[in-house]
């Protein structure tokens, strides 16, 4: 019976692979530890299902154990409350909601733009486009801050200034154009 080269990671290196990465350690440090390379690793993750089962449970139990440690300290410390509760916030908003806020952070632009441009042509007063302009830049400049999650945006072509979305509609000048 002819006998091919044996493996660089048998059952016990195997074993200590799963342990490692469930401690936490990088796969790279995991194969300087267990003397082979990373791709030998993947390899046998590709080629032995029962392997890669346990390197994907050993993988979950390494990302779940500080979760778990901070759900516990969340019961008595404020501070891992509050960090609980808002890592379960950003997880409840996708990357397809935070596409949508840039689309639509980037429609509240164009539509300020045009804004801008149709006071400038259509009102002849050059006092009336003046009184305008501002109440139109706080405007948007509030639109644009809600979608930013209600940071300050600065406004193209609101000569550089930076509108909070905190600020209220309450704080423009009347921009009631007489006809």
């Amino acid at each position: 019976m002819a006998m091919g080269r044996p493996k660089s990671l048998d059952d016990q290196k195997q074993r200590e692979v799963c342990a490692l990465v469930s401690a936490g350690m990088s796969l790279p440090k995991v194969a300087m530890y267990v003397g082979c390379s990373v791709k030998t690793i993947r390899r046998l993750r590709d080629c032995e299902p029962d392997f890669d089962e346990r390197m994907r449970r050993a993988q979950l139990a390494a990302d779940l154990n500080p979760l778990e440690a901070m759900r516990r300290a969340s019961g008595t410390h404020w501070r891992a409350a509050a960090w609980m509760l808002d890592r379960q916030e950003r997880r409840g908003q996708s990357g397809k909601d935070k596409r949508r806020d840039g689309e639509f952070l980037r429609a509240v632009t164009d539509a300020h733009a045009k804004a801008r441009q149709l006071v400038q042509r259509e009102v002849i007063c050059p006092l009336t486009q003046d009184r305008l302009q501002p109440g139109l830049d706080l405007l948007f400049a509030t639109l644009a801050g809600e979608a930013a999650g209600g940071t300050s945006v600065p406004m193209p072509g609101a000569e550089g200034t930076k509108v909070a979305a905190e600020s209220t509609t309450q704080d423009a000048p009347d921009t009631a154009v007489q006809a």
